[in-house]
């Protein structure tokens, strides 16, 4: 991943933020925030509150991207990339001894990343976590081939079910205020499922996994390519669009109907992330952020005894 620092500003009409490193944004302030502060700002604050500039070194859109701490050769067989650009017919049994990576075990392995136990679809959830944070989940394509850097939603988060299509995605409201994803029955799919989390942003495909296919998709931090439909600006926020891309995602109002759907939201405009670079009906390299909140930034003072 390239060093970068992101530059912060209010967007207009917002009247303060308070930054993950505590800082205090006002109006007409610039900050600067390294990448990891930026990492800890919300889809909510990125679509609705803050506008930012990227500034980097370098930045590639390439999609053939190795890496940190790869090994080639004889090590090859060994590496992170060896098993995220893998995909096959019947899903594989990782062992993670020699990866520059960490992972979840699966229950019924001593080591290694498991991807024996089956569900419906016989994908498990388990992640690859990489060298810099990002991070990666093995998946199932059921449907119409999809082409790597393609956004891929679920169309059955339990069974590990992704699309590239874009089935019925819809957000409601409980009674105390907590959005959700509504569940609707999925028959793109075969066999036909509950479509657990139905529609919303399941990752970035990262090489082409075709029908009846088990293979990774990136779902957090530095992704080099991302396809984009019309025009996106350097900073700009991404959310899920038609079939395969994603499409900026401009500040929105939350409403809610009286039977409980919500718009405008994040969530319901299925944002997941920031543009590092321009482009116009291309790839984008972007920054992935998981909906789930991260662990608060702690600061503290070192005081002398004396």
């Amino acid at each position: 991943m390239p060093s970068r620092y992101i530059q912060v500003t209010l967007q207009p009409g917002v009247g303060q933020a308070i930054l993950p490193d505590h800082r205090k944004i006002l109006p007409g302030q610039t900050l600067t925030i390294d990448y990891d502060t930026f990492k800890g700002i919300s889809l909510q604050a990125r679509q609705n509150l803050l506008t930012f500039t990227p500034v980097s070194d370098v930045v590639t859109t390439s999609g053939s991207f190795v890496p940190a701490e790869t090994g080639t050769g004889v090590n090859a067989q060994l590496n992170i990339q060896a098993a995220l650009y893998t995909v096959s017919a019947t899903p594989i049994n990782y062992n993670a001894a020699g990866f520059s990576a960490q992972g979840f075990t699966d229950p019924n392995t001593n080591t290694g990343v498991g991807i024996n136990k089956s569900n419906f679809g016989n994908a498990t959830n388990n992640d690859f976590t990489g060298p810099t944070g990002e991070r990666y989940t093995y998946v199932f394509n059921p449907g119409v081939n999809i082409s790597g850097t393609q956004v891929v939603v679920w169309s059955d988060k339990v069974n590990r079910f992704v699309t590239n299509q874009r089935p019925t995605y819809q957000v409601a409201r409980d009674g105390l205020g907590t959005q959700y994803i509504t569940t609707f029955t999925d028959t793109t799919t075969s066999p036909s499922t509950v479509g657990t989390e139905q529609g919303q942003f399941a990752g970035v495909a990262l090489v082409n996994i075709p029908s009846g296919y088990f293979g990774f998709v990136q779902i957090e931090g530095f992704c080099p390519a991302v396809s984009v439909s019309g025009t996106v600006a350097n900073g700009g926020t991404l959310a899920v669009g038609g079939v395969g891309v994603a499409v900026y995602q401009a500040p929105a109002l939350t409403s809610t109907t009286t039977n409980g759907i919500v718009s405008g939201s994040a969530l319901a405009n299925n944002v997941f992330g920031t543009a590092l670079v321009s482009g116009t009906n291309a790839t984008v390299a972007a920054d992935i952020r998981s909906f789930k909140p991260k662990k608060p930034y702690v600061r503290f003072n070192l005081r002398s005894t004396n």
